[in-house]
C-alpha cells in the first residue's frame, strides 16, 4: 500500500448514501471520542474516510485502535476506510479525501469535535428535501478541552428547521457556522470550479467553498446544535495570537478575510462569464463583497499601524 492509499477496514452490505470525511492532525487527546461519534451515526449507511495527515503524535494509531475496538463491540452498518499518511499533505489533505470519496454528498467532521448520532441522517434527509441545496451548515455548541461526552442528550424530539442562508453571510467575515467542521455539500455542484489553490488560501478554504456553493444553489443551516465544537489551545485560531497580543490576532484575521474576499471575487467573475448567473445577481454580490473588502482593508491597516507602534512582529504571517 502506498502512502496515499486508503485501507478498507470494513465494507457495508448497503451502498453508502453519503461520505463522511474525518481528517486527523495531531489530536491524540480528542480523536478517540470524536471518531466514536462518527462511527455511532445511525439511520443511514455512510462511507467513512479517516485520514491522518502525518501526525507527530499517535493520533493515527489511536484512530485505528478506536475502530478495531468499536467493531469488536458494536454492529456497524458503515463502510470504513483509513489512511495513515507519512507524507504531510497540509491543506491538500482535504482535497485528497474528497477525491477518494464514493458519494456525491460529503459531510465533514473534525478530529476534536463531537457529532450527534443523527447528524448524518438529518443531513441526508435535508438534501433530499431541498433539491436546490448545495451546502448544509449546522449550528454547534461550543465546548472546552475538558468536556467529556455522555449519551444523555442523544434523543431529538422536535423537528429541525433548515433555513436558507443569505449569500453575503458566507463571505468573510462569515457566519460562525460556515466553517469546515459544520459543513456538508453536494460535490458535483463544485465541479465547475478549479481546485482551491492551497498555497494562496491561508485558512479560508471552508468559507470559499461555502461561497461557491451559494453561487450555484442554496446554502442552508440546521437550526439545532448537532455538533459539539471543541475550543482549545492547539487550534490555529488560538495559536496565531500567542505572544503577539490582540493587534496581531486582528491583523491575522483580516489577512484571512482579504484572501477569502479576493478569491470570492474571482469566482464570481468566473461564473458570470460562464453565464451561470445573471447580471443583476452579479452586481448585487459584487457590491456585497467589495463593501466587506473595503472594511477589511481599513481594519487591516489600523491593526498593522498599531502593531508597528507596539514594536510587534507578526512572524506567523510568514510561516505555514
Amino acid at each position: 500500500m502506498v502512502d496515499s492509499d486508503f485501507l478498507l477496514v470494513k465494507t457495508s452490505l448497503n451502498k453508502p448514501q453519503l461520505t463522511i470525511i474525518f481528517p486527523i492532525s495531531n489530536r491524540v487527546n480528542y480523536v478517540d471520542e470524536s471518531l466514536k461519534s462518527i462511527l455511532n451515526q445511525r439511520g443511514i449507511t455512510a462511507e467513512i474516510l479517516i485520514s491522518d495527515d502525518a501526525s507527530c503524535d499517535d493520533s493515527g494509531s489511536v484512530a485505528y485502535e478506536t475502530i478495531k475496538k468499536y467493531l469488536s463491540e458494536n454492529i456497524c452498518e458503515h463502510k470504513i476506510k483509513i489512511r495513515i499518511g507519512k507524507r504531510k499533505l497540509k491543506r491538500d489533505h482535504l482535497h485528497h479525501m474528497i477525491e477518494n470519496s464514493e458519494c456525491d454528498i460529503i459531510m465533514q467532521a473534525h478530529d476534536d469535535d463531537i457529532s450527534h448520532p443523527d447528524r448524518a441522517k438529518i443531513t441526508w434527509d435535508a438534501f433530499n428535501m431541498f433539491e436546490k441545496m448545495t451546502m448544509m451548515l449546522i449550528k454547534c455548541e461550543y465546548i472546552n478541552s475538558d468536556y467529556k461526552h455522555d449519551n444523555s442528550n442523544d434523543c431529538l424530539n422536535y423537528p429541525i428547521m433548515v433555513n436558507e442562508v443569505a449569500l453575503g453571510d458566507v463571505v468573510a467575515p462569515a457566519t460562525l457556522y460556515a466553517v469546515g467542521a459544520c459543513q456538508a455539500w453536494r460535490n458535483n455542484s463544485l465541479n465547475i470550479y478549479s481546485k482551491i489553490k492551497s498555497a494562496n488560501i491561508p485558512v479560508a478554504h471552508d468559507w470559499i467553498q461555502a461561497f461557491r456553493c451559494a453561487l450555484v444553489g442554496e446554502v442552508r443551516i440546521a437550526e439545532s446544535p448537532l455538533i459539539k465544537r471543541r475550543i482549545h489551545s492547539d487550534q490555529w485560531s488560538q495559536k496565531m495570537s500567542e505572544n503577539d497580543g490582540s493587534e496581531a490576532e486582528a491583523l491575522a484575521w483580516n489577512l484571512q478575510h482579504l484572501s477569502c474576499q479576493t478569491s470570492c471575487l474571482n469566482d464570481l467573475q468566473y461564473v458570470y462569464e460562464k453565464n451561470i448567473i445573471g447580471t443583476e445577481k452579479f452586481n448585487i454580490v459584487k457590491n456585497v463583497i467589495n463593501d466587506k473588502k473595503t472594511l477589511t482593508l481599513k481594519f487591516l491597516m489600523e491593526s498593522y499601524r498599531k502593531l508597528n507602534m507596539l514594536g510587534g512582529r507578526p512572524g506567523w504571517i510568514f510561516s505555514e
